[in-house]
């Protein structure tokens, strides 16, 4: 998911507004319905209760399975629908609307979390507190740093310590830490001078502050280090190793590196190679690595004599050890490069796209542009070739169209492959008010993006519509005419720029002066 964090820097986990941002193939209109004009899904989408978020020159709104406009593209940012209510941000500040687009926790923070075990995290200013569901603000926003609720309890920052409160805000932990992580059956690790233990509850200290503190840089599964099927990773003595929680080793203190994943598993690090090894410190295979490198998704490259491949959480292949590198593609497949080619791998380790291509871009909308032999194609979200690479280059518009180009030819396509404006123009500009110009034998016009004609191709140069006007140049002269295509200013000036505010700049014989819509000069 992509996370959008609030202007002031927070701790992982505290208060964060999340945009939708789902599963590949999930985002899908019923037989029969298609998208409004202009509107696309992101990358990654899916239904939540039937809705979707769908976005149109950076404007966000949300659709129904019938493509049908249920909230409104005007908001800067917005959140899948939980519980009824999805997070907003419009003009920098946040709040929450229902199903029916309504507001229904105003729009007036400065940043905003989604809802944990019923209460969400607020900022105002350089504060943080939390509100109910009805948008009461039930505890202050007095803190400097604030997470998430879990288990009816927070950890919250004060006066540069932390400590935790409960949903009426009191105190259950004293500010008395540097740091404290979230609870995990029944402990929370802490740490104060250096030195990291375990608490319980009750602020009970039950295993010492004697170990070294975790790194806040490693934050996998929602561990920050903390207990897990009843073990935790220690670092003492300048080595990694398990204890339980009666504060006995479990997994001696011999490694320079351990990262807790998922599933039980952990990946460490010993004399320079890295191994996944189990609960019990086993190996969970024979195989050591000489670097690794964590993906989006769970997903995790591992390379071997310079070769690299892709696990996922269960250390299950994705991609064999025979790819000279591999990177992240999107947010859900990787680039992996072998002799000078690629594949696209999606997080099942299907491979979407495979080695055939030179070059690719990164995805604008719904497409990304791809290369062969120096000729350009376009390919979907699944990595479908939906244009074959026989054009000389693309360029992607605001409104998720694809001006092609092509034997000097230019055209556009939509976010679907389907070419609305045919490969017949020498030249075109970029799309303004849904209008753009175009040239044929050295004259120009304007079309709108269903490719219709709206100033004539007749002229040497035209500039873009303005409250109703357009310049256009005939015979080296510039003039104004209407949406019509009627002359309604004559081409009596040198150069001339577009109307703001009723008047245009000019210039006439070497002077430079303002006229209104009557070509009558007004400075």
């Amino acid at each position: 998911m992509q996370i959008i964090k609030t202007h002031t820097a927070i701790m992982t986990a505290a208060l964060i507004m999340i945009v939708s941002m789902p599963a590949l193939a999930n985002c899908e209109l019923d037989t029969g319905y298609q998208l409004p004009k202009g509107v696309g899904f992101g990358f990654d989408c899916e239904f939540k209760d039937g809705l979707a978020v769908v976005d149109n020159n950076d404007k966000y709104g949300v659709v129904n399975k019938q493509g049908q406009i249920i909230v409104p593209l005007e908001y800067d940012n917005i959140s899948s629908f939980s519980n009824g209510m999805a997070a907003v941000e419009k003009n920098q500040k946040y709040g929450f609307i229902n199903h029916q687009a309504q507001t229904v926790i105003p729009l007036k923070y400065d940043g905003i979390g989604l809802f944990y075990d019923g209460l969400a995290i607020v900022q105002v200013g350089e504060k943080f507190g939390y509100i109910n569901q009805n948008g009461k603000l039930v505890i202050p926003t007095i803190y400097d740093l604030a997470t998430n609720f879990n288990q009816g309890l927070a950890v919250v920052k004060k006066d540069n310590l932390f400590g935790v409160v409960d949903k009426n805000n009191r105190i259950i932990i004293d500010f008395q830490y540097d740091w404290i992580g979230r609870f995990s059956e029944g402990l929370a690790r802490v740490s104060k001078s250096g030195k990291s233990g375990f608490i319980n509850k009750k602020n009970e200290l039950i295993i010492p502050l004697v170990y070294v503190g975790a790194s806040l840089n490693y934050y996998v599964d929602g561990n920050n280090y903390n207990f897990k099927n009843n073990i935790a990773p220690v670092k003492k003595d300048d080595k990694w190793g398990f204890i339980n929680k009666n504060n006995e080793v479990v997994i001696p203190f011999i490694y320079e590196s351990i990262i807790p994943l998922k599933n039980n598993i952990s990946l460490v690090k010993d004399n320079e190679k890295w191994q996944f090894i189990n609960a019990q410190g086993n190996a969970i295979n024979q195989l050591t690595y000489d670097d690794v490198s964590f993906l989006q998704q769970g997903m995790i490259a591992i390379a071997k004599n310079d070769q690299w491949g892709v696990v996922d959480e269960y250390v299950s292949f994705l991609a064999p050890l025979q790819y000279d590198k591999i990177t992240q593609f999107e947010k859900k497949l990787m680039l992996l490069i072998k002799d000078g080619k690629f594949d696209i791998l999606n997080q099942r380790g299907q491979v979407v796209l495979p080695v055939v291509y030179d070059d690719l871009a990164h995805f604008k909308g719904k497409l990304a542009p791809v290369v062969k032999d120096n000729l350009w194609g376009l390919i979907n979200q699944q990595g479908k070739i939906l244009l074959p690479a026989i054009y000389d280059g693309f360029k992607h518009t605001r409104n998720n169209l694809w001006v092609a180009f092509k034997a000097g030819k230019v055209g556009v396509f939509d976010e679907n492959g389907v070419n609305i404006i045919p490969l017949v123009y020498d030249s075109m500009s970029d799309f303004h008010n849904s209008m753009a110009g175009v040239a044929q034998n050295n004259k120009w016009g304007m079309i709108d993006e269903d490719n219709n004609l709206i100033i004539l191709i007749e002229y040497e140069a035209i500039a873009y519509f303005s409250e109703g006007m357009i310049g256009v140049q005939k015979d080296g002269k510039w003039g104004f005419v209407n949406t019509d295509n009627q002359l309604v200013i004559d081409y009596d000036y040198d150069m001339a720029s577009v109307f703001t505010e009723g008047t245009a700049r000019v210039v006439k014989d070497g002077e430079t002066f303002h006229i209104n819509k009557q070509g009558q000069r007004v400075d």
